[in-house]
């Protein structure tokens, strides 16, 4: 799941830093193969899009 969240941050031009924490270099390898990752595809930064309007924005 945090990979999706971060792929959705760095996709969004909205989003400008992220900072995750970390607590195992498990986590750490997680996090830095996220840029590496295909883009989301349209449906799934909608739903994320309306989730991240809904919780962080409103």
């Amino acid at each position: 799941m945090s990979q999706v969240a971060l792929r959705y941050c760095l996709d969004n031009p909205d989003i400008a830093t992220v900072v995750p924490g970390v607590k195992s270099v498990a986590e750490v390898e997680e996090i830095a193969a996220c840029p590496h990752l295909p883009p989301l595809d349209a449906a799934d930064t909608a739903t994320l899009g309306r989730m991240y309007e809904r919780l962080f924005r409103d």
